[in-house]
């Protein structure tokens, strides 16, 4: 049994890739001006963007941690912070308790 396919029929958004990628192969035989304003505009954007898009992802990613951490049960720094002061308080009074238990025998 063969498969047949229908004839791709490009849209408008596949012509204009198709222009786009026809064009840049035309310029990508000459060299670009590094000092030109455009570039340095260009390198400017870029930089915002990249600042933008990497305040987004932490803010994803903290997001996504806390939410995971409150799902699954873990503690958060705070709460462990306060067990570990609550298991320090505990062992001091395990120490008075075993100490006094020792200085009855």
């Amino acid at each position: 049994m063969e498969i047949q396919f229908a004839a791709h029929t490009p849209s408008a958004a596949d012509r204009a890739v198709e222009r786009a990628g026809m064009v840049a192969r035309q310029l990508q035989s000459k060299t670009v001006d590094k000092g030109s304003p455009l570039y340095q505009v260009c390198l400017e954007f870029e930089a915002i963007f990249i600042k933008q898009m990497l305040n987004s992802m932490r803010k994803t990613v903290a997001t996504e941690t806390n939410k995971a951490l409150k799902t699954s049960g873990l503690a958060t720094k705070e709460e462990v912070a306060e067990l570990k002061t609550e298991i320090e308080e505990l062992k001091a009074m395990l120490a008075a308790a075993l100490e006094k238990g020792a200085a009855k025998k």
